[in-house]
């Protein structure tokens, strides 16, 4: 009987120590970075071109160098220069940089556009922030000349997105 008594006081006392329920722990954190900031010291500027039957494409490179264009389309004595931009991110931490294409109008027929495509000199992809301090690219781009386009000024304004990845 002690036996059987002993048996049955084990089990009951076995039973009434058994989890039904365990907790874990985790850290959280959350680190707030400065917001993302690009600025810019120029603008982009094709110059003149001589308009021409066939038309053509104007290239501004993102290397220093001068305008591409074709002869016929040429005036020599024009500037053209690339635009500039810097950029502020935080500290060890990864952007892009996007510009999409854009469609500039006459100013006096508006109805009358060329477009633009844009290029950086920045890595196509990720680019990285070493510091707090600003990052310079250059963007320049390809500006598509129709065949006989109307003469006259065109304008629009480019819009250089940079944004953490």
């Amino acid at each position: 009987m002690k036996k059987i008594t002993f048996i049955l006081l084990a089990l009951i006392s076995g039973t009434a120590f058994a989890q039904n329920t365990a907790e874990g722990t985790a850290t959280v954190n959350a680190l707030i970075v400065s917001p993302i900031g690009v600025s810019t010291s120029d603008n982009i500027d094709f110059g003149k071109i001589v308009k021409t039957e066939a038309g053509g494409t104007v290239v501004i490179p993102t290397n220093g160098g001068e305008r591409v264009i074709s002869d016929a389309m040429d005036i020599a004595s024009t500037p053209a220069t690339a635009a500039t931009f810097a950029v502020t991110a935080e500290e060890n931490t990864t952007y892009s940089v996007s510009i999409p294409q854009l469609t500039i109008k006459n100013t006096t027929d508006e109805t009358q556009t060329m477009t633009v495509d844009f290029d950086h000199s920045l890595n196509e992809g990720s680019n990285s922030s070493t510091g707090n301090t600003a990052a310079t690219f250059v963007v320049g781009g390809t500006l598509n000349v129709g065949g006989n386009q109307k003469a006259g000024s065109y304008t629009g304004t480019a819009t250089v997105t940079v944004s953490y990845e």
